[in-house]
């Protein structure tokens, strides 16, 4: 689920009164502290489990050595840095262009970065393993989140 408001999002369901995990991308201020609100109505809810990431987004967790062993290059991401922004303009920038990127259209931005989250999270997670993803998020939040999503299935059969 995504996209719209998060604080919708929060409190969709509520009468399924059933568990229910939420996950959301911190991103970056002012949108960070809307999420983070949405984080707090979750955390009123019984049977809910809800985190706000430490890094930008999902994609800030691939290790950038998976994204070159899936023929995306090498391009190191900081965890504030959009990912797909990053990798877009990386492709962009290998293949002669009459326009430089900083002269594309929004609309045009849009699509190259969608290509590149969609092949980031179709590809290059491929090639992630345990290794590269504790090389990568020390602190084991993925790992976490999906203990607790375990744990959420197992109670609920």
């Amino acid at each position: 689920m995504g996209g719209g408001n998060f604080c919708d999002w929060a409190t969709r369901f509520t009468g399924l009164a059933c568990g229910k995990f939420h996950l959301y991308n911190r991103e970056l201020a002012p949108e960070t502290e809307r999420r983070q609100r949405a984080v707090e109505l979750v955390k009123a809810r019984p049977q809910c489990r809800r985190f706000l990431t430490a890094k930008r987004s999902s994609e800030n967790y691939l290790n950038s050595r998976a994204v070159a062993q899936a023929g995306g290059g090498e391009v190191p991401v900081g965890d504030d840095e959009c990912v797909g922004s990053v990798l877009a303009r990386h492709w962009y920038e290998l293949i002669p262009q009459r326009e430089p990127w900083s002269q594309l259209s929004r609309r045009a931005h849009r699509r190259l970065v969608y290509r590149a989250k969609r092949w980031l999270n179709r590809q290059a997670v491929e090639q992630m393993t345990i290794s590269l993803l504790n090389e990568h998020d020390p602190d084991g939040e993925i790992l976490q989140w999906l203990e607790i999503i375990a744990g959420m299935a197992r109670a609920m059969s």
